[in-house]
Order: C-alpha cells, then sequence, then structure tokens
C-alpha cells in the first residue's frame, strides 16, 4: 500500500468513527425527575372452587372432585405518573424508569428491586403505572428481581424512586472475564426516594370449607376423641358382656346345686319285727 492510499484510509476512519459510536447522554441535557407519589397495599383475590363431578371415560363411574380453597395474595404499589417527554441525549433515547426498595418495618436494611441488569419498570403510557406482586407459596413473595419471604401479620414499608435516563452495556476496562466485561448500567438522572408507605399483611382467616364440613384444625382436633371415646364404649361393652356371661354360668350352677339339696330323701321299706314270745 502507497503512502498516499494508507493516509486517506486514516482520514476516513477518522471521519467515520465518531458516526458510530454513541456518547453517553451528557448529564446536563436531562431533567432531573419529581419524587414520585404512590400508594402501596395489599389485596386478597382468593376464590373457592366448587364441588365437581365427572365421569371416567374407561369404567364410566362417577367421579367427585372434592371444591377447595385458593389463596391469592397480591401487594401493589401504583405510582402517580408524572410529565415526561423522551429526548435524544448523546445519541441515546432517555425513558422515565421507575425503582422500589423494600423492607421489614422493624428492619433499618432495605432491599432494592431492580437495577439496570433486571431492568426498571417503565412509566406507563396511562395516568398511573402499577406494579404488582404476587406470592409463589404461602409466605413467598416475589418483588422485582427479590424473593422474600412476608408472612401472615407482618408490615412491610416501600419507597419508590423515578429515574430519566437510559440502560445500555458499557465497556468495563477494569474487567477480569467476559461477563463482566460490558455490563448494563444506567447513564441518567435519578430522584430522591419517596416517603415511606407502609402495607399490612393481615392474618388469615380460617374459611370453612365449600361443603360446610369442619375444617382440618377441627377434624384434628375431634378425631382422636371420638376415637377414645369409641375404644371406652367398646371396653365396656365387652367387660359388661364376659361378666353376664359367667354371672349367669354362676347362677345355673347354684341352682343345680340347690336343687338337689331340696329334694326328698327316700326311706327304706319298714321291717316287722317279731312279736315277743311269752315265757
Amino acid at each position: 500500500m502507497s503512502r498516499r492510499a494508507f493516509l486517506l484510509l486514516a482520514v476516513l476512519l477518522i471521519v467515520i468513527a465518531p458516526l458510530t459510536v454513541k456518547t453517553k447522554p451528557a448529564s446536563g441535557s436531562i431533567v432531573k425527575p419529581s419524587v414520585p407519589e404512590f400508594t402501596a397495599k395489599f389485596v386478597d383475590r382468593s376464590y373457592d372452587v366448587p364441588e365437581t363431578s365427572s365421569i371416567d371415560p374407561y369404567t364410566g363411574k362417577s367421579i367427585n372432585n372434592p371444591g377447595y380453597h385458593v389463596r391469592n395474595y397480591t401487594i401493589e404499589v401504583t405510582i402517580e405518573n408524572q410529565p415526561f417527554v423522551p429526548t435524544d441525549a448523546g445519541g441515546w433515547n432517555t425513558t422515565l424508569y421507575y425503582n422500589v426498595r423494600f423492607k421489614g418495618h422493624y428492619s433499618p436494611e432495605w432491599m432494592t428491586a431492580y437495577s439496570p441488569y433486571n431492568e426498571y419498570p417503565k412509566q406507563s403510557d396511562s395516568t398511573h403505572t402499577v406494579l404488582t406482586y404476587t406470592h409463589s407459596s404461602d409466605y413467598e413473595y416475589v418483588i422485582g428481581g427479590v424473593m422474600t419471604q412476608i408472612h401472615l401479620g407482618a408490615q412491610v414499608d416501600f419507597q419508590v424512586q423515578a429515574l430519566v435516563g437510559a440502560v445500555h452495556r458499557s465497556y468495563n476496562p477494569n474487567a477480569t472475564d467476559q461477563l463482566s466485561m460490558y455490563p448494563w448500567v444506567f447513564e441518567g438522572e435519578t430522584s430522591s426516594w419517596s416517603s415511606t408507605q407502609t402495607v399490612l399483611i393481615p392474618a388469615e382467616n380460617v374459611a370453612p370449607s365449600p361443603n360446610g364440613g369442619p375444617t382440618s384444625d377441627e377434624e384434628t382436633r375431634i378425631e382422636p376423641f371420638s376415637f377414645i371415646l369409641g375404644v371406652a364404649v367398646t371396653i365396656v361393652a365387652v367387660s359388661v358382656g364376659v361378666g353376664l356371661f359367667f354371672y349367669r354360668k354362676k347362677t345355673k350352677r347354684d341352682l343345680k346345686r340347690s336343687r338337689k339339696i331340696a329334694s326328698p330323701v327316700a326311706l327304706s321299706p319298714a321291717i316287722d319285727l317279731p312279736a315277743e314270745v311269752g315265757l
């Protein structure tokens, strides 16, 4: 390659390179978002599935499917949306995100629900952004990217933060492996954390079963008593029966003995004595 061609190629690279590389948003071009206003509440959408019946397709017999109770608990965080117009800041399109953090009411440690890695929730197109957190088992809730245990009767504190900017990958020159070489990062402005809203998880009321029968706890208390009562009645009945049997047998034996004693004794036939012989 001639010297002239090499210089021409270098000039082209210098001109084209800025066009293919996006720069991060300029902090001065992004407006700082307001502190969000929100509400948080516990919602119980539990329901009962009634008893049903079906026909076994192979035997033709009727199958009764018992009813059951489905627990459906959620925590809803409703954020009041704020005015926002997306802008192009340094080659990145800005977005309004929200972040949530929570903690046990009696704990000083906050847990952040979202990060650039698991994607912040975006502001919706309506007047409010609603974030719903459901429970995966009796006590486990998934809040953003965090799974935590929240027991019945607990109190949970929530705070919300607004973010305006862009989430993208950024080169990390200090990375020691490929996974951390281009991490997800947020570039932009954030608001302060909001005031705290406390959610009370109510203690569960034991609902009656669909067929109106006793609950499992009642059955647990009643069954041992019924079993003991049945055993006691059986023992008493057997004891009375055995005693009556031996009593009747003894009575018959005594009756026979008394009859034998009371029967008349047979007398020997009379013997005629010879008359006295006169002298």
